[in-house]
């Protein structure tokens, strides 16, 4: 059992710290909807550029067919992209208040954004466009004169074909090469069917009344046409449709300017007009409903006249980024408001969305810009001592010079791509720091040829300092690139390494960029080349389904492009040639994640390169072994549908299957594909650590009864390692730890309901927890044999904790290794987000129970201690603390199990909750009926302690406790040490509420503890030494006749309180307790935050007496690491050092190897990195007789 081992495998984080909102939960501890130390308080900038050029009125896609404006083809979507699609739901546009506009098939609007342009009736009145000008269009007596090129006789007549100039019923062609005459070309008059639009014209094959079921109303197209004929008809109409729909999901908070090509083409208060000669301010501000309704009056009087000068355009939005200073920056905390110089964020991102249906013409950029064919310099962003293996330092290559490499570089001058590369290479705003975040971080952080590859990857964002990086967007122009000199291949993503469908791989390996110049081809590249030199992406949109999905595509990139972060596991606590660390990630962009293998030298500790990633190896869809469980908890295969929103193409997409993301659509072959999309499958792994299991024993063979059974058990056990971990996919993922071969995966089912959210177009924007709890294990026997058994838990992704059989790991996963699932039973009101790991042990009554708190957000806000037995789910104890109000929300946090007397039977069980509260359970009793609060009574429980700062205010305890035996000579059942602080809900990051650290004597026939039963620590000295940041603490002596233990308020010597607190559980080694503080940036959103390791004396909480961090990195704990400072009285100390500082947060315990008289201590750091502390094994000072109890 788990309680008195030592698992130095395993990283045990807290899983709150950086949970997302959910569903339906309200008050006080509700998560935030984003992790705290994601960059994300601070909204991007955004100009937005649309095309207003003539072609924008044109009805039909590419350019290229504008002659056959009087052919049938000409009236066939695939054909003509633009003209209607019976496969295709088109959407009606949004107003400014996401109200659908309308439209009828009997009374179409011609414009259906200015009704006063007047309808047509589609039954008698239809004629095809050409071209529909918006802005030559005065009245409704222009009536049918708009169709300007005549439509085809509707009926089948031999070619020739004659033409009639009356009005008809609506109608489209489709291709069909059964026809008579075919020749199976598309230009092939012959190979088009005539289709009139009716009640029942439609293929209905598609859903297109949306009302969620393909049935016979579905060939009803009459309403579906009209949308189109008065919404998508025209370029121009699809643009102001798709941008109504796609503005609808950018965030209020993000900061918004737009303008246009030639009608509006700079940024001022009235500056911006319509095809009505209205102005409206278009300059940068938050999106809120002022100006929102700015923006959709604009958009909906978009004109469509005059040329494409996309240069001057992109060169506008990049020079407004260079606005430093005054109301009008983009820097501005509040454009047009306030500029308070403490406030211009220097990690505010900066974005260009540009959206034409055009080859660019016409002028220039002006000035002199850079170019992707010359060298350049950078802008400096590494500090000159830079530490090594971090993230933010590039070793042994110099990242600030920019040497022409592909598929940056080309021959042309002057091209979009060149302006879109100047304003990303150029620092826009010399006068703020350069710590724009990038995107993403680099995870292998130690080889430079890997650093550098990652740095010149377009894919990736490593630019600090402030740029722009650019969207762009083409309407119709797919077919043109095939026509550029050399022809290039697109096949829909902008960094597609497919060599048979993208170009991308051989502009990648040096091929040649087309030629670019006024009114060429290569233009069309030009606008994938200008996404590719800014880090951006490049979207072609050939129908107006394809525009839709573009455009809400890089709304929700850039609302979720935030960052990275990490966890960590080993396999091993010495450090040996196998000896590798396990680090999970995620990237919050698409909320992807990964989890990589990092081999550790054998002498120097220092991490290698990743040797595999689950991600690159991980099984097909179809091959792949998912189970869950149903109603009766009995395992199933994940196959099929399970009712509801969880269809079968949802189940396939949650296993892999990519076939039906909106990458993949194709309106004739695969009209259906309107799924997220994924550059990875694996999900975002974020709060959930890695578990790694591999023939561990918990020594089980100490209790009589089982003393040859476990021996035998643990003997026969496999050598082979299994990582497991949950993701934001749904799935907990067992991986093979030699290979990242997936080995099954597990889907709760207290999640299924949940899971279509997953295949969501705005799910990046919008992201869910799952399977985001951390995972426990331990060994428990019934039936006559031993198991090992897995305890998963959701953390925020649901109200349920489940259980499975992972004995053996080398056989198939199957229905029998799915134990249960418990959701509280009949007490569900107690149960909570459970988000630490469950213990399983044996107790009194005989019993192997898995124990867990019960988590927070229950629906009576009182803290509580669940404990399950793990061979039958329905007999199970609930411990009531009765504490916890709705004015006060309560919640236990992770426990922990202790055996007092080594008989490898639970004893106690001790946890904190929000409110302050140190419990501890008394189960050592052989009748379960009788486990209760140690102190107080079943009707009234007391906690053994309550943590409250110097003013009496209640301090919670978020992070699992750690307990010890009392120190030698100091009588008591066990030392108890913990941390205070909370970091999961909004606004955490700025509380500056004074946190503490204490160790805490649990002493029979006591009452409840206080602050005054402690005697007191204090830090003495935060300052310099060398490059690190140190501290050390006061050596006040205990006096355990009048006091109970001893606490440390988390204070610099001034006493000036700044938000640090402790969320993760200490670790205890040779006499010492080791602890993560996390100081959030509580001022400044731009800055994660730092923390501190501290190690402290655990019996008294002094300052060490002996050296015990290498201070200055020789290998060596000698007085060359002592601290020399000046004390309060003025007196000049030398000190060993009791903490080192980190420049980034780290919210988890850390992972330990030993090597010898050294341990290395390393921790995964939420800007992605893994840090490192060497420390000393033991001293002769240490008290190295004492025993963890855990």
């Amino acid at each position: 059992m788990n309680m008195t081992r030592i698992t130095l495998s395993v990283v045990s984080r807290l899983a709150v710290a950086a949970m997302l909102a959910l569903p339906g939960t309200s008050g006080a501890l509700e998560p935030h909807n984003v992790p705290l130390y994601l960059s994300t308080g601070v909204s991007p900038n955004m100009v937005i550029t649309l095309d207003d050029s003539g072609s924008m009125a044109w009805a039909y896609v590419p350019d290229s067919i504008s002659s056959d404006s009087s052919t049938r083809r000409f009236k066939a979507a695939s054909y003509n992209a633009q003209y209607y699609n019976p496969k295709t739901r088109y959407l009606p546009p949004l107003d400014v208040n996401a109200t659908p506009l309308t439209t009828s098939f009997t009374a179409a609007w011609r414009n259906g954004f200015y009704p006063g342009h007047g309808s047509v009736n589609l039954e008698t009145q239809y004629r095809p466009y050409s071209s529909f000008n918006s802005t030559g269009v005065g009245s409704t007596s222009y009536s049918q004169s708009l169709a300007n090129h005549s439509p085809l006789d509707v009926g089948t007549s031999p070619k020739p074909f004659p033409t009639n100039k009356s009005d008809t019923q609506a109608y489209y062609y489709v291709f069909d090469s059964s026809l008579s005459g075919c020749d199976g070309s598309a230009t092939d008059e012959d190979c088009y069917k005539l289709v009139k639009v009716s009640s029942t014209s439609g293929p209905g094959t598609q859903d297109i009344n949306g009302d969620s079921v393909i049935d016979a109303a579905d060939k009803d197209e009459r309403q579906n046409f009209a949308n189109w004929f008065s919404f998508y008809r025209t370029r121009n109409l699809a643009t102001i449709t798709a941008a109504s729909r796609a503005f609808q999901d950018i965030p209020e908070e993000m900061r918004v300017a737009w303008q246009a090509l030639n009608t509006c083409t700079s940024f001022g208060a009235t500056a911006c007009k319509g095809w009505d000669g209205a102005g409206v301010e278009n300059r940068i501000r938050r999106l809120d409903a002022a100006h929102k309704t700015r923006l959709y009056k604009w958009l909906f009087k978009l004109p469509a006249s005059g040329g494409t000068p996309l240069r001057p355009a992109l060169q506008r939005a990049g020079q407004y980024y260079e606005i430093k200073t005054g109301t009008g920056s983009p820097y501005a905390f509040d454009p047009q408001v306030d500029d308070t110089p403490a406030k211009r964020y220097s990690c505010r991102a900066n974005y260009s969305l540009i959206m034409t249906d055009g080859i660019w013409n016409g002028s220039g950029a002006s000035g002199t810009l850079a170019s992707d064919g010359a060298s350049r310099t950078l802008p400096k962003v590494y500090a000159e001592s830079c530490p090594a293996a971090t993230p933010d330092c590039l070793e042994n290559f110099d990242p600030n010079t920019y040497v022409p490499i592909s598929p940056f570089k080309d021959s042309n001058s002057g091209s979009l791509a060149d302006i879109a590369f100047h304003y990303w290479i150029t620092d826009l705003n010399p006068d703020l720091k350069n710590d724009v975040p990038r995107f993403p971080r680099s995870l292998d952080n130690v080889s430079a040829d890997i650093l550098k590859a990652n740095f010149w990857d377009p894919r990736n964002d490593p630019a600090k300092w402030q740029h722009m990086v650019t969207y762009t967007v083409g309407l119709g122009l797919t077919r043109v690139l095939g026509t550029t000199v050399p022809p290039l291949l697109w096949d829909g993503d902008t960094y597609s390494e497919n060599a048979t469908t993208s170009s991308y791989p051989g502009l990648k390996s040096g091929g040649p960029w087309p030629a670019a110049g006024t009114d060429l081809p290569g233009n069309v590249a030009d606008l994938w080349h200008a996404a590719i030199n800014s880090r951006g992406k490049f979207f072609s949109a050939d129908d107006p389904e394809t525009l839709n999905a573009s455009l809400s595509s890089i709304v929700n990139d850039i609302a979720g492009r935030v960052s990275s972060a990490a966890s960590i596991a080993a396999n091993s606590k010495r450090l040996e040639a196998s000896t590798h660390i396990y680090l999970a990630s995620f990237d919050s962009n698409d909320w992807s994640g990964d989890l990589q293998a990092l081999p550790l030298d054998p002498v120097t500790g220092l991490v290698g390169s990743s040797v595999w990633s689950a991600n690159a190896v991980l099984p097909a869809h179809g091959s792949r072994s998912i189970w869950t469980s149903d109603a009766a908890n009995v395992g199933v295969p994940f196959t099929g549908g399970f009712g509801g929103t969880l269809t079968a193409d949802v189940v396939n997409y949650v296993r892999g299957d990519q076939s039906l993301e909106e990458k993949y659509f194709d309106p004739v072959t695969n009209p259906a594909a309107a799924f997220r999309n994924r550059s990875k499958i694996l999900g975002d792994i974020v709060n959930s650590d890695p578990l790694f299991v591999a023939k561990d024993n918990f020594n089980l063979s100490a209790i009589p009864a089982y003393a040859d059974s476990y021996t035998e058990f643990v003997k026969n056990k496999s050598t082979n390692g299994v990582i497991y971990v949950g993701a934001n996919d749904g799935m907990l993922h067992a991986f093979d730890a030699k290979t990242g071969v997936e080995k099954f995966a597990f889907v709760p089912r207290a999640i299924h309901d949940s899971l279509a959210e997953l295949t969501s177009t705005s799910y990046n924007a919008n992201h869910k927890y799952f399977v985001d709890g951390a995972p426990g294990f331990g060994d428990a026997y019934w039936g006559a044999s031993w198991h090992t058994v897995l305890v998963g838990t959701l953390g925020a992704g649901g109200k349920s904790v489940f259980a499975l059989d992972i004995t053996d790991p080398d056989s198939p996963m199957d229905a029998g290794k799915v134990l249960w699932e418990f959701d509280g039973g009949a007490h569900a009101s107690k149960m909570g987000y459970v988000f630490g790991p469950a213990g399983v042990a044996r107790f009194h009554d005989g019993n192997f129970y898995a124990v867990f708190a019960n988590g927070y957000g229950s629906a009576d806000k009182q803290a509580g201690l669940f404990l399950v037995r793990v061979d039958n789910p329905t007999d199970y104890i609930y411990i009531d603390t009765k504490y916890g109000s709705a004015a006060a929300e309560n919640g236990l946090s992770t426990v922990k199990l202790v055996d007092l007397n080594n008989d490898r039977i639970v004893d106690a069980i001790y946890a904190g909750d929000l409110q302050g509260n140190l419990w501890k359970f008394d189960v050592s009793d052989t009748v379960a009926a009788n486990w209760k609060t140690s102190l107080g009574s079943v009707a009234s429980p007391k906690p053994l302690f309550v943590a409250k700062d110097a003013g009496g205010k209640r301090q919670p305890i978020q992070g699992q406790v750690s307990v010890s035996l009392p120190p030698p000579g100091v009588s008591g059942n066990a030392m108890v040490f913990f941390g205070t602080g909370r970091y999961f809900v909004k606004g955490d990051s700025t509380n500056l509420d004074i946190q503490s650290f204490y160790g805490v004597l649990d002493r029979d026939g006591e009452d409840t503890l206080g602050r005054g039963d402690l005697w007191t620590q204090s830090v003495v000295f935060e300052g310099a030494m060398g490059s690190q940041e140190v501290r050390v603490t006061s050596g006040n002596p205990p006096d355990w006749s009048a006091k109970r233990g001893w606490v440390m308020d988390l204070l610099p010597p001034d006493k000036a309180a700044h938000g640090e607190r402790v969320i993760a559980p200490p670790l205890l080694r040779y006499g010492r307790v080791i602890f993560n503080t996390i100081l959030p940036s509580a001022d400044d959103p731009c800055h994660q935050g730092s923390g501190w390791l501290m190690e402290l004396d655990a019996a008294t909480g002094a300052n060490l007496s002996y050296a015990a961090l290498d201070i200055n990195g020789d290998g060596e704990f000698t007085t060359d690491d002592a601290v020399a400072y000046t004390d309060a009285l003025g007196n000049s100390v030398s000190s060993p050092a009791a903490g080192v500082k980190s420049g980034s947060m780290s919210l988890n315990q850390p992972t330990v190897v030993t090597a010898g008289n050294k341990e290395y201590k390393f921790t995964s750091n939420v800007d992605g990195g893994i840090g490192s502390v060497t420390e000393k094994t033991s001293s002769t000072m240490g008290r190295t007789s004492w025993r963890q109890l855990q």
